[in-house]
């Protein structure tokens, strides 16, 4: 006899007259968007970025997030709708996966970013807090849909389901795995707030993001374990367990090897990280004007090499990953003894010099990419010899091809 649980919520409608229908999911669903805006538009307001702009990029990050979401479902769960098609279109019935939620809003974020000129990773450390806390209040669309529940349990805290699926019978009590995952992920946002206030002026843009993906694939890892509704199955798992375990192992390559370079470069104020990129002082590579590599760069450049096969043995082979090395200059024109036409062609040689070297070290050429960019793509507009020391810059940003 089951002496204490949680009830069943009964309803699924908070209001429900006539042929109007407010459900709790829909309503939950709404009120996340919205606490997720407004914890972006606080940190946008943190670095610096016009809060409204938020807005301008929620415009494509939430309608792609929701197609993402429900297509994501629809085709992890095809056997449900192969015969009824028109419950596709069905959401406030329930069915998001947050993998294609993640997915699409990340498409309509770099969509958003690219029309307001801010960085897609920047932006992307902005919506994380939002995103983990919109879906730890959205989960409880799931109580209020009886859906995604657990193993049979008697704790006190098990949930009452009035018509699971078979072989269970109505009125069995589940692990609540709404809840877990809710005040899971409470936990998680917690994490990123405290993260982002310690450290958020120290580590590279997009950080943040990989944080609440690595942490957030633990909480799935566990959760998922405990679900018994049908899910689709890759390799023997739940599909959700597999990606889980995919996300929390990707996400962690690109920190892993910017922590590396910071630890083997230390802090030298002629070497920076700047959003998602390693920043160097053209000065440390090159003399004035050239392209051939100075003995102290390949020192440093030895170094890097280092830390770039490592991360070879790492990354599985199925992720095309390269390493992209940009070349810069400031807007001075070269001096009659250059024996380059342009700052343009300096810039595109000494990303070639460098990529050239790397090779020699051992690192596959397939993973290297070279691009100059003379002197058009500037990081401080000004014209003193402080600003044109800036601009002249080799930037190395891992990225995917």
């Amino acid at each position: 006899m089951i002496v204490l649980s949680i009830p069943s919520p009964g309803d699924p409608f908070l209001i429900k007259a006539g042929g109007f229908q407010v459900r709790w999911y829909g309503l939950l669903l709404a009120a996340g968007v919205l606490l997720a805006g407004w914890i972006a538009r606080r940190e946008f307001r943190r670095r610096g970025f016009d809060p409204e702009l938020a807005y301008s990029i929620a415009v494509w990050t939430v309608p792609l997030g929701l197609i993402g979401a429900r297509l994501y479902h629809v085709v992890t769960d095809w056997g449900a709708f192969q015969h009824h098609l028109i419950d596709m279109f069905r959401i406030w019935k329930g069915g998001l996966g947050i993998y294609g939620a993640v997915l699409g809003g990340m498409l309509g974020t770099w969509i958003g970013c690219r029309r307001v000129k801010l960085g897609f990773w920047a932006v992307a450390d902005c919506i994380a807090p939002g995103l983990i806390l919109a879906q730890a209040l959205g989960r409880w669309g799931n109580y209020f849909n009886q859906e995604l529940y657990g193993r049979p349990s008697d704790l006190p805290w098990a949930v009452k389901i009035d018509h699971p699926q078979l072989p269970y019978h109505e009125g069995q009590t589940f692990h609540p795995t709404f809840l877990y995952e809710s005040l899971a992920s409470l936990v998680v946002f917690g994490i990123l707030m405290w993260f982002i206030r310690r450290f958020w002026r120290e580590v590279p843009a997009g950080t943040v993001f990989a944080l609440y993906a690595t942490l957030y694939s633990f909480e799935r890892i566990w959760v998922e374990t405990l679900r018994i509704d049908p899910a689709h199955q890759y390799l023997g798992q739940r599909l959700n367990v597999a990606l889980a375990q995919r996300v929390q192992e990707l996400s962690r390559y690109r920190s892993d090897f910017f922590g590396k370079l910071r630890e083997i470069l230390g802090n030298r104020p002629d070497i920076r990280i700047v959003g998602d990129r390693f920043v160097f002082q053209s000065e440390v590579f090159f003399d004035s004007g050239a392209a051939v590599l100075r003995p102290e760069g390949r020192a440093e450049l030895d170094q890097l090499a280092t830390a770039l096969l490592e991360l070879e043995k790492k990354i599985p082979s199925g992720i095309n990953w390269v390493l992209r090395v940009d070349g810069h200059t400031d807007t001075r024109p070269l001096t009659g003894n250059s024996q380059f036409r342009s700052n343009w062609e300096l810039s595109a040689a000494r990303a070639i010099s460098v990529v050239q070297y790397l090779i020699g070290r051992g690192v596959a050429p397939q993973r290297l990419v070279a691009a100059g960019f003379g002197e058009f793509q500037p990081i401080d507009p000004g014209a003193t010899e402080d600003a044109f020391s800036r601009n002249r810059r080799i930037e190395l940003k891992l990225t995917e091809r």
